[in-house]
């Protein structure tokens, strides 16, 4: 009974960590928005995204464990994602730091804490390959978080996998979706529909604020230790297969 509670810790640890690694990349280059309904082009502040799960928790007990919301630091071009799960067990980062042309994938679970850093040219960590990837557009129009925003598809794998999309072209940046597969898009994502790891859930800009926002935010913080891209996902491995050790 205890190996198996032990087990099912782990399980649901790791799934987050996995499932929020491949989502946060989603946004990472698109951390900026509005100070308030109908403000256009700010370049400094905060923003929630509200996580909605489309999925019954009866038919998924790990949903009523998973974070409902994910924050977003944003100052001109840089931006610092963050979002902790089961109950602060794990905390998953994201640099963007434009400036000395630099990402930082930051993962810390439990006292342990590691940084994946590249530049520019890659993709961050964590991030599912997308096969094939073609988007299409629609007329559809709506408005979230006081922007007008425009729809897209985003369909990969073989056709079997779409990605609805909604973003806005009334945000004043440079390269919005530089680090992710939708860099053809030009503008910033504010919504969009995912499934991973058999979940169906919603990512929507909510709440935004207008402030100021430290320089040092966008730095690599102190106590990380730099691994490689394998070394991390080797440690993500280890860790969801805590049996095999």
């Amino acid at each position: 009974m205890l190996w198996n509670m032990r087990k099912l810790n782990f399980e649901i640890k790791i799934s987050g960590v996995l499932l929020f690694g491949i989502l946060l990349t989603l946004i990472f280059a698109n951390s900026s928005c509005n100070g308030g309904v109908g403000s256009k082009n700010i370049s400094e502040g905060e923003i929630e995204f509200q996580i909605e799960y489309l999925d019954n928790e009866r038919d998924n007990p790990l949903i009523a464990l998973l974070p409902t919301k994910m924050t977003t630091f944003f100052r001109e071009n840089s931006s610092f994602t963050l979002i902790e799960g089961f109950f602060g067990t794990f905390k998953l980062g994201y640099i963007l730091n434009f400036n000395e042309r630099m990402n930082y994938s930051l993962l810390q679970i439990l006292d342990k804490k590691y940084v994946y850093q590249s530049d520019l040219s890659k993709m961050a960590f964590g991030y599912q390959k997308m096969d094939e990837l073609n988007i299409s557009y629609t007329e559809r129009r709506k408005k979230i978080a006081g922007f007008n925003c425009k729809h897209a598809q985003a369909i990969y794998n073989n056709m079997q996998d779409t990605v609805q999309l909604y973003y806005t072209d009334e945000i004043n940046l440079l390269h919005p979706n530089l680090t992710n597969p939708f860099n053809e898009i030009n503008g910033v994502l504010m919504e969009f529909t995912v499934n991973l790891a058999n979940i169906n859930m919603k990512f929507t800009a909510d709440k935004v604020t207008s402030k100021n926002i430290d320089w040092d935010l966008f730095n690599l913080p102190k106590g990380y230790v730099n691994v490689s891209e394998a070394e991390m996902k080797k440690i993500i491995d280890d860790f969801n297969n805590p049996a095999d050790k």
